[in-house]
């Protein structure tokens, strides 16, 4: 008898991101570009990146072109860190996902929250120690935490995060309809033994 050897199936995996991981960027960036080793489906393929003021700027929806995938992001981003959860169905059929951190200092203040008679008073207000964190530095850490990163990942990737979070309807209707596919399968199984 001879057994013919298959080969593995193995996942793919990100081999660049602009921006890369830890980038600290001078321009604001039209979007998110990831490249990966294998061609990605088109069916699952998800984003959330939030910034200083905890809301998720995604625009549009994620263009997938073989091997790479692109989300637009909106216009106006304010400097301060940066954290991207991405999802996607690899080549395999398995999902696969991360988390890339970035930074914008661009000069790009505007919208942060402070009025013009806020500013003026703070001004006025007495300085604070230049040895403890700013918030930029704060957030920074908060998001290089690998505990807070698992975290994000991972309520991304098993739908605990709320709608509200800002993943899109269709997302949801997306992985509603692949738990109903593997139930299905399921069921026939069963049948059949």
């Amino acid at each position: 008898m001879t057994l013919l050897a298959v080969p593995a199936s193995a996942h793919d995996t990100l081999i660049d991101s602009e921006p890369a991981q830890d980038d600290v960027l001078t321009q604001v960036p039209d979007g998110i570009v990831l490249t990966f080793s294998g061609e990605i489906s088109e069916l699952g393929v998800q984003f959330m990146v939030t910034g200083p003021e905890g809301r998720d700027v995604v625009q549009g929806t994620p263009d997938v072109q073989g091997t790479v995938v692109t989300q637009g992001l909106a216009d106006e981003l304010v400097d301060g860190a940066y954290e991207a959860v991405w999802r996607v169905t690899s080549s395999d059929g398995h999902p696969i996902s991360g988390t890339i951190n970035f930074m914008i200092e661009a000069g790009n203040t505007a919208g942060q929250g402070a009025s013009p008679q806020e500013s003026t008073s703070d001004a006025a207000a007495p300085t604070e120690d230049a040895s403890a964190p700013t918030a930029t530095e704060t957030a920074r850490e908060s998001r290089t935490d690998p505990a807070a990163v698992t975290a994000d990942a991972q309520a991304l990737g098993t739908g605990t995060a709320a709608p509200s979070d800002g993943i899109p309807g269709w997302g949801w209707l997306v992985a509603a309809l692949a738990a109903a596919g593997l139930v299905a399968c399921g069921f026939l199984a069963f049948r059949r033994i």
